[in-house]
């Protein structure tokens, strides 16, 4: 489920539903992400799971209240989880002028997780430790900053990126079955999502 954003630089918000109820990251603020999951009938004590795609200040500005909030635990990729607790160059608050508070990653991802009926995907490329949850039965990925529509990959030049890890990344990406790819930034991409990705791939160069 798409909760949106509430800025124009921050990412979107995705809330899982199932077995736990599961946010994917925190670029909203508490206070609207907390109205959207009251729409829902969703108390605050009944979010189980805050999941960081990556590492970059949008995606985990509002880690810490929100788990204050709500109690839930956080996951994120193993290899940008330290930069996620220290809050550190890497998260690239200070390129906006901008302080995030860091927040205690208290699950470790490394890839192959089921969180409900999504698996965890570890994507390196646009950060060492970036995730993507990937639904089989419908084909739908939540890509975070890995892949965007019209076929743009992530930048792959901020601390930590790695073309060539994003090379590795789509090639996966591509074999995968992806039906439709839902990012942190901009629109969704509903048809010729393997098109989308051999696009982004032809970007890439390594």
């Amino acid at each position: 489920m798409f909760l949106g954003r509430d800025r124009p630089i921050e990412s979107h918000s995705f809330l899982l539903l199932g077995k736990q109820t599961i946010l994917i990251d925190t670029g909203m603020e508490t206070k609207n992400i907390l109205l959207q999951l009251n729409s829902l009938n969703i108390r605050p004590n009944d979010l189980d799971l805050i999941v960081n795609t990556h590492c970059h200040f949008d995606h985990i500005r509002n880690n810490k209240s929100l788990k204050e909030a709500t109690g839930a635990k956080l996951a994120a990729g193993e290899e940008d989880a330290p930069h996620i607790e220290a809050s550190d160059g890497h998260t690239g608050s200070n390129i906006f002028g901008e302080k995030v508070q860091g927040a205690e990653v208290d699950i470790l991802l490394k890839g192959g997780e089921k969180l409900n009926d999504f698996e965890v995907l570890y994507t390196p490329g646009h950060t060492s430790g970036s995730v993507c949850l990937f639904r089989k039965s419908d084909g739908i990925l939540i890509s975070g900053d890995t892949i965007f529509a019209n076929g743009y990959p992530g930048r792959m030049d901020l601390p930590s990126g790695s073309e060539e890890e994003m090379s590795d990344t789509l090639k996966r990406l591509e074999k995968l079955g992806v039906e439709k790819i839902f990012p942190a930034h901009g629109v969704a991409v509903l048809r010729n999502a393997r098109q989308n990705i051999e696009t982004a791939l032809s970007y890439v160069k390594v």
